[in-house]
C-alpha cells in the first residue's frame, strides 16, 4: 500500500539488543488505510529487557513514520501484559479487538479482522 517499511535497530556494538519495524498495511490488515503504517514484530534481547530499550525503540519508529493524516497502528494479543504496557506508555489508545482469521485452512494467508470498537474510538 506504501513504501515505507522499515526497521528500527538499537545496537550494543555490533550486538542487536532491539527490534522495531514499520510495516505498511497489506491484505492480512484489511483495516488499514493505504497510507497507514502498523508498529510490529517489536522484540528485545532477553537480557537487555525491562531498561526501556522497547520504548526508545518504538518511540523512534513512530516520529519516523508520523505524516499528517497517518494512523500508526499497534496490534498485540490481550494476553501479552508487557506489549499491552509498552502501547499504553507510548500513547497508543485501545481502538478495538479482533481476531485472526484462516484462508484455506491457513493461518499464514488469513486476515486480522476487528470484532469489536472501543467506546473512544467512536
Amino acid at each position: 500500500a506504501n513504501r515505507d517499511h522499515a526497521m528500527i535497530l538499537l545496537l550494543r556494538g555490533e550486538t542487536c539488543v532491539h527490534r522495531t519495524l514499520l510495516i505498511p498495511g497489506f491484505f492480512r490488515f484489511p483495516f488499514m488505510a493505504a497510507n497507514d503504517i502498523q508498529c510490529g514484530d517489536i522484540w528485545t534481547l532477553p537480557a537487555e529487557r525491562g531498561k526501556g530499550l522497547a520504548l526508545v525503540g518504538l518511540s523512534v519508529a513512530i516520529r519516523r513514520a508520523w505524516q499528517p493524516g497517518r494512523r500508526i497502528w499497534y496490534l498485540t494479543d490481550e494476553s501479552n501484559k508487557a506489549s499491552n504496557q509498552l502501547a499504553r506508555r507510548a500513547g497508543f489508545l485501545l481502538l478495538g479487538n479482533g481476531r485472526r482469521t484462516r484462508r484455506l485452512g491457513l493461518k499464514l494467508l488469513g486476515e486480522f479482522v476487528v470484532t469489536t470498537v472501543a467506546q473512544n474510538a467512536r
